[in-house]
């Protein structure tokens, strides 16, 4: 379960860098078995459900920002290109990327990190290099190469590449490589524990930032900036609408446009503002200075959306209602937003069925072990009979149980008799008796109840009153009895016999049985079973031929009648 959210870490640590990795994990994945090339894949496509929330904008609203419309960034690429003295040296520094060497930040390998390719180098010219290590190893050096100023031509050729901006991202890549490089070396554990020492002696230096500031700057700083612009500094994060230049616009965030009102603004923050308005004017609008984007939202008091609209400075002009209101006006969602925000949540509750899957499994196996839902639809009503009628002391007897029969799920001892059982598995429930439902070996009355679930229907159709008759006989409270019924369901079970023998050339014992003896179709009244006690009965379901039935299990109607019986009138 946890596979997919690595893959998803890198959608929410840095965006770009879930798609550098993308082509090297479907490598990593053509690499793989058949079986863990469908794991890999299965795990990728969920992480990208998770990620619903950032690629669906991506791909469907991405030309609502100025970089998407007009395929204009900030960073040129074609500046950022890495020489290769700086792999080997460059200054600590917490500044930016510029164009030419003098950049403000470090992009050396380390010390380790070259060691480790003159080995993998070395041992590849003598080859005595693994499969796994060549690959790593290439995978290093493609990416050392990619962001040399020799690659240029193929950034030119390859338009996707260019979004990344900055080549030298491509050292992520490097970063992953130079670790599996080390494990498949497999050098000593001195020389591993050398090469960690040394590491960690370089790291040591820059373990301490050349600048730092605390609180009170940090804060300083962002009041001085604060709301003092509408237009970010960035193109790739401006809504295409937005004016490309900066434009300060001092301390009014919202003013009226046009009619005439009374306007106050009572509460702002990044995400939106609330202001009280009074207008008698129609023609009153309001110029809110903020961006303006499809998923701002205003809403009054009482809840009701307002329009916004477009300003020609591309800021958000609202038209208030009459009278006296307050307007809460903030960044909502799109519907392509939510829709993404909704795959998401899927995703997650996919991942939380992941996890309490094996702990779901134990307990259904160790509370419901050995149910079948088809089954336990037939069993569950009489259980649930059985529960408020049976007495402990009162005795049950199944015909037709087999092994397991309603024991599975009604743990009480029962009396089961088939024609036969297997004896392999273990119910410490039930005790097996071999016999026929037509000649019931017990004494009359010598149970309290009989139940026979989906047994009727196997015997054929001039043995099935006497069966009747049988269970009668022996129980002196009530028998409950389940069977399919009805032209329907012989029509199915014709239809599901024939598709069987057409797959498996060959047909299934049950459904050969429903098919030559028919479903059971008499009615239930005193000549029905002569010589039997009087008795009342209660049908479940409807047993016209083509009527609405109470319930489907497996396409088979059911049809359960429960026989409540006197103890001493006799026919």
């Amino acid at each position: 379960w946890y596979h997919p959210l690595a893959y998803f870490g890198l959608f929410l640590s840095h965006n770009f860098l879930s798609f550098l990795f993308l082509p090297l994990y479907l490598l990593l994945i053509l690499r793989q078995h058949r079986r863990i090339q469908i794991q890999a894949v299965t795990s990728l496509l969920i992480s990208f459900l998770l990620a619903g929330f950032f690629l669906l904008p991506l791909i469907f609203e991405r030309t609502l920002i100025y970089s998407g419309a007009a395929a204009n960034y900030t960073y040129n690429f074609a500046d950022h290109f890495l020489y290769p003295l700086q792999l080997l040296w460059s200054g600590w520094g917490s500044g930016h990327s510029v164009a030419g060497p003098g950049d403000g930040l470090s992009f050396q390998l380390g010390v380790v990190n070259l060691v480790l390719l003159g080995k993998a180098i070395w041992l590849w010219l003598r080859h005595k290099s693994s499969r796994d290590l060549r690959f790593w190893l290439s995978t290093a050096l493609v990416s050392i190469f990619m962001l040399l100023p020799i690659a240029l031509p193929l950034w030119r050729l390859f338009f996707p590449l260019q979004i990344i901006q900055f080549p030298w991202r491509l050292l992520a890549i490097f970063t992953l490589s130079t670790p599996m490089i080390a494990f498949y070396l497999a050098p000593k554990k001195s020389l591993m524990i050398l090469l960690g020492t040394i590491a960690l002696g370089f790291g040591f230096y820059f373990s301490t930032p050349p600048y730092f500031q605390n609180n009170e700057q940090f804060a300083t700083q962002m009041y001085i900036h604060r709301f003092q612009t509408t237009t970010s500094s960035r193109l790739e994060l401006l809504p295409r609408w937005a004016p490309r230049t900066e434009k300060w616009k001092g301390n009014e965030e919202v003013r009226i446009a046009s009619g005439n009102a009374e306007l106050n603004l009572l509460t702002s923050t990044s995400s939106g503002l609330t202001v009280s308005s009074t207008t008698s004017d129609s023609s009153t609008t309001y110029l809110i200075r903020r961006n303006y984007f499809p998923s701002w939202t205003a809403q009054d008091e009482n809840g009701d959306t307002f329009p916004i609209a477009l300003s020609q400075d591309g800021e958000i002009l609202l038209s208030p209602a009459l009278g006296s209101h307050t307007y809460h006006i903030f960044v909502g969602s799109t519907q392509v937003e939510r829709l993404g925000n909704l795959l998401s949540l899927l995703g997650f509750i996919f991942i939380f069925g992941l996890i309490i899957r094996p702990w779901l499994k134990s307990y259904l196996d160790s509370h419901f072990d050995g149910w079948d839902i088809s089954i336990a639809l037939r069993y569950l009503p009489i259980v649930d009979a059985l529960k408020k009628r049976a007495q402990p002391r009162d005795k049950i007897l199944e015909v037709g149980s087999e092994i397991h029969g309603i024991t599975t799920y009604y743990h009480r001892r029962v009396t089961g008799i088939d024609q036969g059982f297997d004896y392999t598995r273990q119910n410490k429930y039930l005790k097996p008796v071999k016999g026929s439902a037509t000649h019931l070996p017990f004494p009359a009355q010598s149970f309290d109840y009989v139940i026979s679930v989906d047994c009727l229907e196997h015997i054929p159709p001039q043995l099935r009153a006497k069966a009747v008759t049988e269970m009668l006989k022996v129980a002196s409270k009530q028998i409950y009895l389940t069977f399919p019924v009805g032209s329907h369901s012989q029509d199915v079970d014709k239809s599901l016999d024939q598709y069987f023998y057409a797959k498996n050339k060959e047909h299934f014992p049950y459904l050969v049985e429903h098919v030559e003896n028919g479903l059971p179709s008499f009615d239930f009244n005193s000549q029905t079973f002569p010589g039997s006690r009087q008795y009342q009965y209660l049908a479940v379901g409807n047993p016209a031929e083509d009527g609405l039935l109470q319930y489907t299990v497996a396409n088979e109607y059911l049809q359960a009648l429960t026989f409540t019986l006197t103890y001493s009138q006799t026919l």
